[in-house]
């Protein structure tokens, strides 16, 4: 919903006025402008550096339209939405955890938030402790698993297995970034070649964007086979081991050497 409000603003605002003030465009369209955002696009909208900062008249009689408020109101705009979304999720938030938390959480709640405090009866007061420690009780036990007792032989297979995970995420990072350092390399050297024609040239600055693309998307799901070998006993483990292989392919771009 954010996202179709703030093209309505930008749009009507700040779009609309630059197109009014347009000239004609003369280059050539090839098709590649569509992945590379340059020829033909860079002399219309859809290029950012197209839009001006000054002023806009069509009509000696009419007002000139000043861009830079155009843009001062479209990003204080923003910072309102945002800040009256900020307030409703805060509202949201408390209501979900002080007004009625027994609707939205679970047991775990009842223990440190609706005690009830006009209970006096010694009796009384016993009863509902046993009542919350039983359902903490229940809870705990569906959330937690229960602690495997495995055997020697099972830890030292079970670590050794995790060992040759790592192992080959690493190497597969390690490899996907000297093999884009060396690609990049090739093809900078094709690039600077004076041989070649104009499309050819942009065709030849999508290749390197595609080849790390591709492998910040195959390198990742390559690690997600681990999970049908490896076992973890918390999820937690697990949660952190994933991010750990995750976070391993990002450096790939810095060898992006143009």
């Amino acid at each position: 919903m954010f996202n179709i409000f703030s093209f309505l603003v930008n749009f009507f605002f700040i779009t609309v006025p630059q197109l009014l003030e347009a000239q004609a465009n003369h280059l050539s369209f090839t098709g590649l402008e569509f992945f590379t955002g340059a020829g033909y696009f860079t002399e219309t909208v859809l290029y950012y550096g197209f839009y001006t900062n000054g002023t806009i008249s069509k009509n000696k009689r009419g007002s000139p339209y000043d861009m830079q408020l155009a843009y001062i109101f479209t990003i204080g705009v923003y910072f309102v939405l945002c800040l009256l979304s900020l307030l409703y999720s805060m509202a949201k938030s408390f209501r979900s955890n002080f007004v009625n938390p027994s609707m939205y959480s679970g047991n775990a709640i009842k223990l440190f938030c609706i005690w009830d405090f006009s209970v006096t009866n010694e009796k009384a007061v016993k009863l509902k402790q046993r009542n919350l420690s039983t359902q903490m009780k229940e809870t705990l036990s569906e959330v937690n698993n229960e602690v495997l007792k495995l055997s020697v032989g099972q830890r030292i297979a079970r670590l050794s297995i995790h060992l040759v995970a790592w192992l080959v995420s690493l190497g597969a990072a390690v490899a996907s970034c000297a093999g884009i350092y060396f690609f990049s390399t090739a093809n900078l050297k094709l690039f600077l070649k004076d041989d070649k024609t104009e499309l050819e040239s942009e065709a030849i600055t999508l290749v390197l964007p595609i080849v790390v693309g591709l492998l910040n998307h195959m390198v990742p799901f390559f690690y997600s086979f681990f999970g049908f070998v490896e076992k973890f006993t918390y999820p937690k483990h697990q949660i952190y081991t994933s991010i750990g292989r995750y976070g391993l392919p990002s450096p790939q771009p810095i060898f992006d050497k143009r």
